[in-house]
């Protein structure tokens, strides 16, 4: 029997610009996201004989997985050869459908893990957000972009980018301190709405939906090129890379002005300002800026 776990998340900034559409063409995407102490649940065991059974909020028994209803079940078992004799039960611990809180992708991510260890691959936590990724949104056709499940297959705190080139870097980063205010100021509240419903014989979550359109328009018109938060960045240095990151902490550089003195030669750009800010803020916490 093989029993995995993958956290749910909470995202703070960024989300859409995990979309093809919008990483493609403005160079790249960057998410801020946690992930946070509650878990989708999957155990898995060889059936003794044939057939499959699944236990989800309803339980499906059927004698092949090709014939399953939840798709991202059936696809990520396909994915890795298995047919049938399998039992598999999902457990969350908070009401999975519709929650806002990346649960689909959390149970991809545990279900990828669970095949890798069923497979006796080694774990590798980036290749494990691939995968589920891309099942989830090429096979599955699900209407979201990548940040869920690599917030919940690395986990922690995060910024994550999402590269033109498909790559995808993650960065742990934030001060213990920081940490410790974030969580202290942050509460969560059930208020017992799901998002999802039937559509076209799935289930779909439609705002979702929206938000892709959203974006791709939103992209396609151009609207972004000259909205000085739109990104974080300095003249010459790319948009929201690690690497823009890294020199900040390694050069312990605390205010916009500490930046562009020491990578832009001083060359002040006011445009770049505000989301320089809030790369800070993000990085350093609201105490520890300075002037």
């Amino acid at each position: 029997m093989i029993i995995t776990r993958s956290p749910l998340r909470v995202s703070f900034a960024g989300g859409g610009t995990d979309l093809p559409a919008f990483y493609r063409k403005h160079g790249g995407g960057f998410v801020v996201s946690t992930s946070i102490n509650k878990h989708v649940y999957v155990t898995f065991n060889q059936k003794f004989g044939r057939g499959v059974s699944v236990r989800y909020r309803i339980h499906e028994s059927c004698d092949r997985v090709e014939e399953l209803r939840h798709s991202l079940i059936r696809e990520i078992l396909l994915a890795y050869d298995i047919h049938e004799s399998v039992e598999l039960v999902i457990i969350s611990d908070v009401p999975a459908s519709g929650s806002g809180l990346g649960a689909s992708s959390a149970l991809a991510c545990a279900l990828v893990a669970a095949m890798e260890t069923y497979k006796d691959q080694p774990i590798d936590k980036m290749a494990i957000a691939e995968t589920a990724s891309r099942i989830e949104i090429e096979k599955v056709g699900s209407p979201i972009g990548k940040q869920d499940q690599y917030a919940s297959a690395i986990g922690g705190f995060n910024g994550i980018w999402f590269n033109a080139d498909e790559s995808v870097v993650c960065k742990g980063f934030g001060s213990e301190d920081f940490l410790g205010e974030l969580e202290s100021q942050s509460m969560l509240f059930y208020l017992d709405i799901e998002r999802e419903y039937l559509s076209g014989g799935r289930f779909v979550q439609r705002i979702l939906k929206d938000q892709v359109a959203e974006v791709v328009a939103w992209a396609a018109e151009g609207d972004l090129e000259d909205d000085p938060s739109a990104g974080y960045y300095v003249p010459g240095v790319p948009l929201a890379t690690p690497e823009l990151v890294d020199a900040i902490t390694a050069l312990n550089l605390r205010s916009a002005s500490e930046v562009f003195d020491a990578l832009a030669d001083g060359r002040d750009d006011p445009a770049s300002k505000m989301g320089l800010t809030s790369l800070l803020r993000t990085i350093w916490g609201p105490d520890e800026l300075g002037d």
